[in-house]
């Protein structure tokens, strides 16, 4: 994300003076432009998720590793995406990337990480519904582990300061981890539709937002 917010300004006065000139459409900079950062936006993500999924100890199995990598390359397209809208909306790289932190932290701060949804005040509970982090969250966390049917609390400590859940409790199986976590194990599918949709809906905003950019340039 922080990546295009650093390059996507500063090529738009090129774009703008380009489409001025009549030399190619809207649609046309956009589609060539996604298509030449998707490599990027499949590799990395996997490349981060096969070092890191493996050295986590996270459930051996391959296809939830590959799961893993699925939902990573979804959301670095998802988070793109939302840095499309920013770039295109700001005049230069130093007001994207001045503007994206004060976006991006309530986004991530109700993903279902730093604050359980249940604990969410209701005035505020909306900020999750457009929150990649909060639905690649609960469909990571179902992912390792919707499978582990038992886990040894034998030789177990549990930390005192523990703010999930019971913190005297040790969890016996995955599904009761993830029910800790106010996730919900039927949000599988819903979870990621609402990554894909968000996907969408940023990559049309943007796209609006350019062509209305382009607009007014050769006006």
């Amino acid at each position: 994300m922080f990546a295009i917010l650093n390059t996507f300004p500063m090529e738009l006065p090129i774009f703008l003076r380009e489409h001025g000139s009549g030399l190619y459409r809207v649609d046309t900079y956009y589609l060539s432009k996604s298509i030449t950062e998707l490599p990027s936006l499949i590799i990395l993500p996997v490349l981060f998720t096969s070092i890191l999924y493996w050295m986590a100890g996270l459930y051996y199995n391959v296809e939830s590793f590959l799961i893993c990598c699925g939902i990573a390359i979804l959301v670095a397209n998802t988070a793109a995406s939302f840095g499309m809208i920013i770039s295109t909306l700001s005049s230069s790289a130093t007001m994207a990337l001045a503007v994206a932190p004060p976006l991006l932290i309530p986004l991530m701060l109700f993903g279902g990480f730093f604050v359980q949804n249940d604990t969410i005040p209701d005035w505020l509970l909306w900020l999750k519904y457009l929150s990649w982090f909060q639905y690649s969250n609960e469909v990571l966390s179902i992912n390792q582990w919707s499978d582990i049917d038992h886990i040894d609390c034998k030789n177990v400590t549990v930390a005192v300061n523990s703010t999930v859940g019971n913190p005297s409790r040790c969890f016996t199986s995955g599904s009761q981890v993830i029910e800790s976590l106010s996730f919900d194990e039927d949000n599988w599918y819903l979870d990621f539709g609402l990554i894909s949709a968000l996907f969408v809906g940023f990559r049309i905003v943007s796209f609006i937002i350019l062509v209305i950019r382009a607009k007014r340039s050769s006006a």
